[in-house]
Order: C-alpha cells, then sequence, then structure tokens
C-alpha cells in the first residue's frame, strides 16, 4: 500500500514538473506574460533559467515591452538621478530620486560599475551619457543602468573645443542610439559629429557653422525629433537628428518684474516644450512667482501656460531660505564666504498625466517635492541627504544637472557587461 503511494506521489511530481517545464519553455506565453511586468521584476528573472536570459535580453523584446508601457504619459518617467556640478565640488556620485516607487529602481544607483571619474551629462528614454575629462582626453560612455551595461565610445580629434553632447534613443523605432556633438576646431569652425551604434562610429555632419555665434548650455532636450540647446543670446538652437538641419529660435520675452533673469527648466514633458524662467537676485521678499510657458509645435510662437506662486511652499519650509555663497576658490586655501540669503529650488520635471494632473517636481534643500500646479498644493514626496562642503550645505542643483530616467532593457552592445 505504502508503495502505492510512492508511486502515485512519484507521477503526480513527474506531471507537475512536466507542466512547468512546458510553461517556462513555451516562448510565446512567457513573452505575454512577460510584457506586463515592470522591468524590475524582469531583471531578476533573468537569472531564472539561460532560456529567460535570451528572451529578455532579446532587442524585439525590449522594443515590444517598451511600447506596451510607453503609451501612458504617468509611465514616462519614474526617477530622477542628480548629479553634483563639478565646478562646486569634487567628483561625486549623482542621486538617485525615485518617483514611481513600484516601477522604479536600479541595481547600483550611485553607478559605481562604471569606470572611475564619470559625470553625467544626458539622459534619453532609459540611456545615460556620461562623460570623463583627464587633461584634453575626453571619453564618452553610454550606460544603462537598469541592467547595470556601459560602452566606451571612440574618442574624437582633440583638436576640437567640445561645447556639449547630447543623447537621442528612441527604443519604439529603433534598439540603436546616437550621441550628438557639437564642437569647434581652433579655426572656429562649429560643426557636429554623429555617433551611432549601430556602426560604431563617429561622423562629420554635412550640415556646419563657420560663426562660432553661440554659447551654448551643455543639456540638449529631445523634441519634435531634434534637439534644442539654451544660449546666452535669448535664443535657443535644434539640429533635427534626421534631416541634419540647424536653426534658431527665439525664447520668450522678459519678464516686467526684473531685469535680472535666469533659467529654472527647459524640457519635454509629454510632447510638448516648456521653459521657466525667474528673478535671479538674492530675493527672499515674497511673491515668489513666475510663469510656465510653451512653445508650439511649429516653433511659431511661446504662450503662457500657467502661473506659479510658491509663497506657501517657501512659508512651509524655511529651509529654502540659504546663504548665497559669494565666494569660492579651495585652489586658493579659503573657504567659501557667506552672502544674503536667498530663495533655493530647482524644478525637476513638469508633468502632465493622463489623469488630469499637472504636476511640478521641484528640490529644495533635502527633500523633493510634489507640487500641484492648479490648486497650488505640495506634499514632502521624497528625501535626499543634505551635502556639505567647507561647512555650507550644498542647496540646489541647476536644471541642468538634473536627469530624467525610466527603466529600459535596452542593451547598449557593451562588451564591459556586467550581467
Amino acid at each position: 500500500m505504502a508503495m502505492m503511494m510512492d508511486d502515485k506521489k512519484r507521477k503526480g511530481c513527474t506531471v507537475i514538473t512536466t507542466a512547468m517545464e512546458m510553461f517556462t519553455d513555451n516562448g510565446d506565453i512567457i513573452t505575454k506574460i512577460f510584457t506586463h511586468l515592470p522591468v524590475k521584476s524582469l531583471f531578476r528573472f533573468k537569472c531564472v533559467s539561460k532560456h529567460w536570459l535570451s528572451l529578455i535580453s532579446d532587442p524585439t523584446f525590449s522594443q515590444k515591452h517598451y511600447s506596451f508601457h510607453r503609451p501612458s504619459p504617468d509611465s514616462s518617467i519614474s526617477s530622477f538621478f542628480l548629479q553634483p556640478a563639478p565646478r562646486i565640488f569634487d567628483y561625486l556620485s549623482p542621486e538617485f530620486a525615485p518617483i514611481d516607487r513600484p516601477n522604479s529602481g536600479v541595481p547600483d544607483p550611485s553607478l559605481s560599475f562604471l569606470e572611475e571619474g564619470f559625470e553625467l551629462k544626458n539622459s534619453c528614454n532609459g540611456l545615460l551619457f556620461c562623460q570623463r575629462n583627464m587633461g584634453e582626453d575626453i571619453t564618452y560612455c553610454v550606460c544603462n543602468p537598469t541592467i547595470m551595461e556601459y560602452k566606451l565610445l571612440p574618442q574624437l580629434p582633440k583638436n576640437k573645443f567640445i561645447y556639449c553632447s547630447s543623447i537621442v534613443f528612441d527604443p519604439s523605432k529603433s534598439p540603436h542610439y546616437k550621441v550628438v556633438c557639437v564642437s569647434r576646431t581652433k579655426l572656429k569652425h562649429v560643426g557636429i559629429d554623429i555617433y551611432s551604434s549601430q556602426t560604431g562610429l563617429w561622423r562629420a555632419s554635412v550640415e556646419a557653422f563657420y560663426e562660432d555665434r553661440w554659447l551654448l548650455n551643455e543639456k540638449g532636450v529631445l523634441w519634435n525629433g531634434a534637439l534644442h540647446w539654451t544660449t546666452l543670446r535669448k535664443s535657443f538652437v535644434s539640429f533635427h537628428v534626421e534631416r541634419e538641419s540647424f536653426w534658431t529660435t527665439k525664447m520668450p520675452p522678459k519678464s516686467s518684474r526684473s531685469d535680472s533673469q535666469t533659467c529654472r527648466y527647459f524640457g519635454e514633458s509629454n510632447g510638448h516644450l516648456y521653459f521657466i524662467e525667474t528673478d535671479d537676485s538674492c530675493k527672499t521678499i515674497l511673491p515668489i512667482e513666475f510663469d510656465i510657458w510653451e512653445m508650439e509645435h511649429d516653433y511659431s510662437q511661446w504662450c503662457v501656460r500657467y502661473h506659479v506662486n510658491l509663497d506657501a511652499m517657501v512659508k512651509a519650509y524655511p529651509e529654502m531660505l540659504v546663504p548665497r555663497v559669494i565666494y569660492f576658490n579651495p585652489d586658493k586655501e579659503k573657504y567659501p564666504e557667506r552672502g544674503p540669503l536667498c530663495v533655493s529650488f530647482t524644478v525637476l520635471h513638469l508633468l502632465l498625466q493622463e489623469r488630469g494632473e499637472e504636476v511640478l517636481w521641484i528640490y529644495i534643500p533635502g527633500k523633493i517635492i510634489k507640487y500641484q500646479i492648479r490648486d497650488g498644493t505640495f506634499v514632502d514626496y521624497y528625501d535626499l541627504p543634505r551635502r556639505t562642503y567647507y561647512g555650507l550645505h550644498f542647496s540646489g542643483y541647476s536644471w541642468h544637472d538634473v536627469f530624467k530616467f525610466s527603466n529600459t532593457l535596452s542593451s547598449v552592445q557593451s562588451s564591459h557587461s556586467l550581467c
């Protein structure tokens, strides 16, 4: 009798095992299930079997997964990387701030799997573009922190002065990415070099300028198939990546409240281009307010989309009042001196969501705040450590030190994979 029971148990286990094997080996079923799962889960499932590893690593599956999750503007961004500016600090690893906690996260937010000395310069749809300066040598690197993979790019000629470089990547269209580099030679020849991950090579664009007339911001913003850079000449420069054509567009008119203005935000959200500018003075007297400008799709004009007043937020968070550093030169062994108080905040991102929410993600010293534009309400959302340097708290980031991020399975075609 006992032997018969043992035989039945063995047969039952065999049936279950066979069914499990049929399930795990059925690529169609697994693909459909995996398509619905967040990247965070899929990264762990790569360790289950070689078959699952091969399936999840397939570029075709990466595109399917991206296309399935991408249509919702709510899921277009899951977190931020914030890079302390090297002009203020010695090199520090970036901060990682998730805003979509169930679906965001990377195994190594400090990016310690990269070689030493790389700083974040740009991001696009889950890929990060990094740069390392060692004397006259500039090394570029593209990495995917979700799968801990990176690729060192070939070096450009040393006779070029690099203005700015940006990555362009749309996994819904292609598994390949491009890097666009704006540079000037000693002859003041301003031109474009484009790296393609498909060829693994740099090439010079046919479109070039022979006039050194723009001082471009390092961070390019991808919108309408073109990269856009702010300048010091009250305009922004655009370069269409596929057509390889340049043009310039005027920025919005200055606010009548002050002649001294500074850019607080220049970025894309849900298919729209936005710009925020505020008073640049050491201002602590309320009101603290600004307009949010939106560019028409045909570049014909800017229009005011929203008006924001942060007075209630300044009153609720006294840590927003910080001393401005009026002297800083550590090379001469002198410490920074405290200046007058000013209001410190950084607009990280403007997010328009399907359910009607219009949200500003704002960094204040030590916190990320979720600010509802329509009714002016706000909540603490994420705490960040407050770094100090020579006894002073680091009060904020510039908008070009903030990089929005969304998880992706896309490979950067690297031989340095750590997965």
